[in-house]
């Protein structure tokens, strides 16, 4: 047995290419001796005729993004998802959706992107290539609110809440005149509070992330790289904005107690009399009749809503035009729109009789400072008149200023 065992190690030490001389005294030893034999064999490289038997990784194949289709059952989903994900009720969620069915509009978003793109490119590139000299004319959009019948249904609601006026200048500081004014501006006195519910708007702009969700509606823009991307990066940031409204839009109607599709809105999803946006309600509405609800669509709600905005956005007593038009300027940063309230203001106003002969001689003197340009919805181009000054708005000052001066107004 010996003599074999011997034999056997005499073998290893041969292949391992040492000397016999070594004896092997235990295991451990054994062990070490079959490593160092059999370790360049495995660490040997592979040969060339070896077959790779390495699993081959399946190359992924571009997809193309699935184009958008309007009328697609699943139209939705996408919304749904996101709003369950913010914590809202999976039932009630797919319930608002199920009333509002495939209906989808492009609209909204077309028409803010059509806004957005003339505010930075000035305008349509189409417009501005036949036009090299702009032709400017007055908004007629706003003609409406200087027409004496809307002065005279202002100033009988004054009368008939003169008591409600009277308590928001106490506690807040703004006049009724300017208060009323807005309100004209804004729904014509709670007669136009938006066509459509504000759930359709605000839904189906914040499903519109994309150039293809919009490309019926900006399909007159010629875009080059520069404004393909500046475009497509409103989208992202309007859809965005949009679907925080749309959150508190929903948040607003649980509020209220109010079906979400009943709740009529503006184009962009403002609602009530004063048009808030909604993420708006709870930083400035106020429940004025204290029945546990702000609701705007109520008269006292919105005045007291309204003086609260425009308070806690520098509304003071003392404050003169210029100061006023900026304050104004928060609540819609159109520029035409501050001048349309105040001018509609001070013909209201006690103070301004002096300029009412004046005024009403050209009441559609209500214009939009040049070189600022709107989307006139099925228009190729824009046409729009300059704003000279406040005073001139007025019809006050008989040497017109020159254009100079109004970027001091708007600064």
């Amino acid at each position: 047995m010996a003599n074999t065992n011997s034999h056997a190690f005499l073998l290893f030490n041969e292949r391992a290419g040492i000397s016999p001389e070594p004896t092997f005294k235990n295991l451990i030893d054994i062990k070490e001796l079959l490593e160092k034999i059999y370790q360049p064999a495995i660490s040997a490289p592979i040969s060339a005729t070896t077959p790779d038997t390495t699993p081959l990784v399946e190359e992924k194949k571009e997809t193309k993004p699935k184009k958008f289709d309007a009328n697609a059952p699943d139209l939705w989903e996408p919304l749904i998802q996101r709003l369950i994900a913010d914590g809202f009720d999976e039932t009630k969620i797919r319930s608002d959706f199920q009333q509002l069915g495939i209906k989808f509009t492009s609209v909204p978003m077309g028409n803010k992107i059509m806004e957005l793109y003339s505010l930075r490119y000035g305008g349509f590139s189409s417009y501005h290539k036949d036009n090299t000299n702009l032709d400017f004319e007055v908004d007629d959009e706003l003609k409406p609110v200087a027409e004496s019948s809307s002065l005279a249904s202002c100033r009988n609601l004054v009368k008939e809440n003169k008591e409600l006026f009277a308590e928001v200048e106490k506690k807040y500081g703004v006049p009724s005149h300017i208060i009323v004014s807005l309100l004209l501006v804004e729904t014509n006195l709670g007669q136009d509070l938006g066509s459509e519910p504000a759930f359709y708007n605000l839904a189906s702009m914040a499903l519109s992330n994309s150039i293809d969700h919009v490309a019926t509606r900006i399909s007159k823009l010629k875009l080059g790289q520069g404004q393909k991307s500046f475009v497509a990066q409103s989208l992202l940031t309007k859809s965005d904005w949009a679907y925080e409204e749309l959150k508190a839009l929903l948040n607003y109607a649980t509020a209220i107690d109010m079906e979400i599709m009943k709740i009529p809105g503006s184009m962009y999803g403002a609602v009530g009399i004063c048009q808030f946006m909604p993420s708006n309600v709870p930083l400035y509405g106020v429940d004025a009749d204290a029945d546990g609800k702000i609701n705007l669509f109520q008269l006292a709600d919105a005045v007291h809503s309204v003086a609260s905005y425009l308070q806690q956005n520098g509304w003071r007593k003392g404050l003169t035009p210029i100061q006023q038009l900026a304050v104004l300027r928060t609540y819609n940063h159109d520029s035409v729109y501050a001048y349309t309230v105040q001018a509609v203001a001070t013909r209201l106003s006690a103070k301004g009789k002096a300029s009412n002969a004046m005024l009403a001689q050209n009441p559609l003197n209500l214009v939009r400072p040049a070189g600022v340009y709107r989307y006139r919805g099925a228009r190729s181009g824009v046409k729009l008149k300059p704003v000279r000054g406040y005073s001139d708005l007025l019809g006050i000052n008989p040497n017109p200023k020159p254009l100079s001066t109004l970027k001091k107004l708007e600064k």
